[in-house]
């Protein structure tokens, strides 16, 4: 029973870690597409003539389509879904149409495009002026470039209960961090990617493994689960002995 417990505590520690990581990390990324996106509309609007893949050149940006009021592209830079692709046509991208009928902007998780699911991007959108709206996208690589900075900054000090930590990876599962890790691949820490990992999804459990601390070099055992989060994976691990600790001070405790 003390274990049981101590299982639930330790998860609900993860969770309040992790949860936190991600709301900074879907709050950074919203705010930077839609500071894109409004700088793409603007010289749009200012130009209609431009060149959408200049534009998007510019602004380090992967897609950028033109929407009419009806829901088809009509001008991109992927010339194969210009008037042949209808936004209303698949759920990622009919949430655009239906937001922007009564909202001036809207930006949407990382996730698969309605046009090819085998492609995640995410996408923000701003309506314009004369009707319709004009949407950018960019995929992982981009927004990781222009965010790194601030995931290594946001994790730096942030613990999970005493003796735990909080590291964020990228989509190729390296470290994202300021130290001597910076760039290796999880498995430099000890940690042997789950298959869950491997995958993109989201822990179902807890895992643990023998983590190396970059400061000693010495090993120790860590529960650790991990959450994808934007095309991150944000990883949280506390020591095995600190969930023990608590597991036996509950127990002393009920026995005295």
């Amino acid at each position: 029973l003390q274990n049981g417990m101590v299982k639930i505590e330790t998860q609900k520690v993860f969770t309040a870690a992790m949860n936190d990581v991600e709301k900074d990390v879907k709050d950074k990324s919203d705010a930077q597409l839609l500071g894109i996106a409004a700088l793409v509309k603007e010289e749009y609007e200012n130009d209609p003539g431009i060149s959408l893949t200049a534009l998007a050149e510019k602004h380090g940006v992967k897609e950028i389509n033109v929407v009419n009021e009806s829901g088809i592209i009509i001008n991109s830079t992927e010339a194969d879904v210009i008037n042949t692709y209808d936004m209303n046509s698949h759920p990622q991208s009919k949430e655009f149409v239906d937001v922007l009928k009564t909202e001036e902007f809207f930006v949407q998780q990382y996730s698969p495009r309605g046009k090819d699911e085998t492609v995640w991007r995410k996408y923000a959108a701003y309506k314009l002026s004369d009707g319709g709206f004009i949407q950018v996208g960019y995929d992982a690589a981009q927004f990781h470039t222009s965010l790194n900075a601030f995931v290594i900054d946001f994790t730096k000090n942030r613990h999970v209960g005493t003796g735990g930590f909080v590291a964020v990876l990228d989509e190729t599962l390296s470290l994202v961090i300021d130290n001597e890790y910076e760039g290796r691949h999880v498995s430099a820490i000890g940690i042997d990617p789950p298959s869950e990992m491997e995958a993109a999804k989201t822990a179902t459990q807890l895992y643990k493994a023998d983590i190396v601390d970059g400061k000693t070099n010495l090993s120790e055992r860590h529960l650790f689960v991990f959450k994808f989060v934007e095309g991150y994976c944000i990883l949280a691990a506390m020591p095995e002995a600190e969930a023990t600790f608590m597991r036996d001070a509950s127990l002393y405790t009920s026995i005295f």
